[in-house]
């Protein structure tokens, strides 16, 4: 019986630390797609302020 119950308590530590690491997987992609969300807006800023500089210096010409 003692077998039995160690085993239980083994598989629900399992189980339980196989639940933490999804749930950390989960935050971690969220995270990751924030970040990717983030550079690209970065991105198309940098590319209107880019577009916008070079209007600037053709008016100044």
């Amino acid at each position: 019986m003692r077998v039995e119950e160690s085993k239980d308590k083994s598989d629900i530590l399992i189980l339980l630390m196989i639940q933490e690491r999804d749930k950390q997987i989960g935050l971690l992609e969220e995270e990751n797609s924030s970040i990717k969300q983030l550079l690209i807006d970065a991105t198309v800023e940098n590319t209107n302020l880019r577009k916008r500089i070079k209007e600037l210096s053709r008016r100044s010409k």
